[in-house]
């Protein structure tokens, strides 16, 4: 055996230029946070699907280390060694170089309650690989031996691992659950590149070779290594089977706040029932994800969406106020549609009740899940857990795929209700996951043409399902909805609601048949516009008379009903601090809620108000009282 190091394979003739640079589209984004997100969902999702038997629940330690606890180079040599020379090569793909004599910067990533990389470390054929975890890991791309229940498909997310990285390398120590044996290895994803003379294929490996002429790279397991390893970087496990990760010169968009979000934000179902607790640790400072936390974060986030959304999943957890029942008929795949005339009265009336009441529905729609490779039509099932929330406007429901949250994909928006959909271990859980694309953010129904029947009705059905339910639910309903084709800015004038104008009468022609001229009309003593982030209302200085006060009422629109009945106090405050106001020959003499009392002193006079959700339609309603000629 050669002593452990990094081994890249030299370009031979006829061998052909493959340079995995598609692997950084599936994780592009314009957001600072987009790697850590999509580190958070590979990581997670690889360890929740490698959950043990015998584990109540999986646990997953990250932790940053920066500065003063960054790892010295002259440490960490036995297992950067052979590596400097691709590194520093030009052509090699990383767009920033680490510096390789300074502390390395890395972050670790633990599992426990899992069944490690298990699988022969010395198999290198690309048949008969099976569930091999460990050559999934570090030999395969495009393949990832999940299937039905698992969370991930396509093989590719692990390369957000390297990604993290400046150098585009990693190390995983792993203890397989079935031999307990711990082993160490490497894997680095450059470009193709030159050094040292010679042109080398874009992976590498940090490991054990047979010999030097050998190219099958494979783990170690010397017990001496293996302490300075754990030593060195801060590795928690000992003997425990499980998967720790190291990825060294952790580049800078990978912060603990970043990770917090990404850990809330994706994973909170599984982290509410107790399946998954998550441990931050950066300079000596430790913070713990459970189902605490995030019930702690729906009560304190700013977005009030997001609040909603995550104090529905509590509520859906813990049990409380929730009315659960199944659709009364089965979806087939041929014709997925929610025919209101299904839902009995009785049923109709029971859940329009439980939401008008605040409660929270919890409606199991079963399917039918056309395969093309079975006579078979299997049943899942599409949980919708539902709840009224009023003048929040449109939000989009939540589709989740086995504790996935799918958070990009288009489902269609409900208006003043937040939804959460659930699919799992079912049959269109399965479907959902295979339509998934690698980044496991939304689905294509491209995907599914190959093996399901149908497959953009079954994509298009679990995007309108939340929506269509409840189009159901109001089937029927004949309440009186005077806003909802209301435009904009619906003002009143100070005579009272606009009116369609007369139809001008027959009587009054001119000889030659022609209606005589409609006389002028008169100025308004006001108008309302809108301007960024709220509304002004200003006088008209042609105005024959100024109004002695006026009263101005402003409300969120909502789909159904009166606006101004809907105003909660929580939508905003016209006399508190979070509003912008501006008055200009014109004195506030009463605010409170979402009413404001203003009497003007000149025809120029103007009241601006800001600072209004921009997400939200506003409704502004102003009325005249009195005025001098």
């Amino acid at each position: 055996m050669t002593v452990p190091q990094w081994h890249f394979r030299q370009f031979a003739p006829g061998d052909n230029l493959s340079d995995p640079d598609f692997t950084k589209a599936l994780f592009a984004s314009d957001s600072e946070t987009a790697v850590a997100r999509s580190l958070v969902r590979e990581a997670i999702q690889n360890s929740l699907d490698a959950r043990r038997e015998d584990a109540t629940a999986v646990h997953v330690r990250i932790a940053i280390h920066r500065g003063h606890s960054a790892a010295p180079a002259a440490d960490a040599a036995p297992f950067t060694r052979g590596l400097k020379a691709h590194i520093e090569a030009s052509d090699n793909g990383l767009p920033e170089r680490p510096a390789l004599s300074g502390p390395i910067p890395f972050l670790v990533i633990e599992d426990f309650g899992t069944k490690g990389l298990r699988g022969a470390p010395e198999h290198w054929k690309p048949t008969g690989i099976g569930n091999n975890a460990f050559f999934l890991f570090f030999r395969a791309l495009g393949k990832s031996g999940k299937e039905n229940e698992s969370r991930g498909r396509w093989g590719v997310g692990k390369f957000v691992f390297p990604m993290s990285g400046r150098a585009h390398a990693i190390w995983g120590l792993t203890v397989p659950s079935d031999t307990c044996v711990p082993m160490l290895m490497g894997r680095a994803v450059l470009r193709t590149h030159e050094a040292a003379g010679a042109q080398w294929h874009p992976d590498g490996h940090w490991g054990e070779r047979a010999s030097a002429t050998s190219n099958l790279v494979t783990p170690t397991s010397a017990p001496e290594l293996l302490a300075r390893f754990r030593e060195v970087f801060r590795i928690s496990r000992r003997d425990e089977p499980g998967l720790s990760v190291v990825v060294p010169w952790l580049i800078d968009e990978i912060t603990v706040q970043a990770l917090r979000s990404a850990v809330l934000g994706e994973y909170f179902l599984p982290l509410l029932r107790g399946e998954l607790v998550v441990r931050l640790e950066e300079n000596g400072s430790v913070e713990t994800l459970d189902g605490d936390a995030v019930r702690t974060w729906a009560s304190r986030s700013d977005d009030r969406k997001l609040r909603e959304r995550l104090d529905l999943a509590v509520r859906i957890v813990d049990g409380r106020g929730v009315i659960s029942l199944e659709w009364p008929a089965t979806l087939q795949w041929q014709q997925l549609t929610l025919n209101p005339d299904d839902l009995p009265t009785s049923l109709r009336d029971t859940l329009r009740t439980a939401l008008d009441d605040g409660q929270i529905i919890s409606v199991s729609i079963p399917v039918t899940v056309g395969r093309k490779d079975s006579q078979v039509a299997p049943t899942g099932y599409l949980k919708l857990h539902m709840r009224r929330a009023d003048a929040i406007g449109a939000v989009r429901p939540l589709l989740i795929r086995d504790g996935i949250s799918l958070t990009e994909d288009r489902t269609k928006a409900v208006y003043d209700h937040v939804c959460l959909a659930i699919a799992e271990k079912c049959a269109l859980a399965t479907a959902i996951g295979d339509a998934e694309t690698p980044a496991h953010e939304q689905m294509q129904h491209e995907l599914l043409k190959d093996r399901y029947k149908y497959p953009r009705k079954l994509v298009t059905f679990v995007r309108e399902a939340p929506a269509a339910l409840l189009r159901a639910i109001r089937h029927g309903d004949s309440e009186d909805d005077p806003y909802s084709l209301a435009s904009f800015f619906p003002v009143e004038s100070d005579d009272g609601p606009l009116k369609p104008a007369p139809k001008p009468k027959s009587k009054g022609k001119d000889p030659n048949g022609k209606l005589p001229p409609l006389p002028p009309a008169s100025p308004r003593r006001f108008r309302v516009a809108r301007v960024k982030g709220g509304f002004s209302v200003s006088g008209t200085p042609e105005a024959p008379s100024l109004p002695e006060e006026l009263s101005v009422a402003v409300a969120y629109d909502v789909r159904r009903g009166n606006p101004f009945a809907r105003y909660r106090p929580f939508d905003f405050d016209l006399s508190g601090s979070l509003l912008q106001r501006s008055a200009v020959d014109c004195e506030v003499v009463a605010s409170e809620g979402n009413r404001v009392t203003v009497r003007p002193s000149a025809r120029g006079f103007s009241l601006t108000i800001t600072g209004f959700d921009p997400e939200r339609d506003l409704i502004v309603r102003v009325r005249a009282v009195g005025g001098e000629s």
